[in-house]
C-alpha cells in the first residue's frame, strides 16, 4: 500500500485463506496518527472512484493493524478468496470518520494488483 496525500503512511495487506472457506484481510500501517482510520475495498482501481465494496475493520493508531474475516461483500453477495484474488478492487485506508475524504494510505488488490 502507498502513502497518499503526503500522510507519510504506508502498509501493507494480506489475505489469508481459512478451513472454512471465508477469507481474513490483515491491515498493517506504519507512521498512523492518533486517529482510528476507516478502511475500505473498493471496486475497480485504485486511481477510480470506485463503491464501497466491503467495508473492513478500522485501524486503531495504537496497534496500527486491523483484521476482518469476509466472506460477503457488503450487499450480501458471497465472495471466496480465490474470487477475492481476482477481485477488481483496490483499498484505501481513510484519516477518520470525521474526514473520510482524506485517503491516507492505498493499494490495488486482486486483478488490479499486478
Amino acid at each position: 500500500m502507498s502513502s497518499v496525500s503526503n500522510s507519510k503512511i504506508s502498509g501493507k495487506v494480506t489475505f489469508t485463506k481459512n478451513e472454512d472457506g471465508s477469507t481474513t484481510i490483515l491491515l498493517e500501517i506504519n507512521g498512523s496518527s492518533t486517529d482510528i482510520h476507516p478502511a475500505f475495498i473498493y471496486f475497480g482501481d485504485a486511481g477510480g472512484n470506485g463503491e464501497v465494496a466491503i467495508t473492513l475493520e478500522p485501524i486503531d493508531c495504537d496497534c496500527e493493524s486491523s483484521s476482518t474475516i469476509i466472506t460477503t461483500l457488503d450487499d450480501g453477495t458471497p465472495i471466496t478468496y480465490d474470487q477475492l484474488m481476482k477481485f477488481d478492487g483496490h483499498i484505501k485506508i481513510h484519516q477518520n470518520e470525521d474526514h473520510l475524504e482524506i485517503i491516507i494510505t492505498e493499494g490495488n488488490i486482486g486483478a488490479n494488483a499486478n
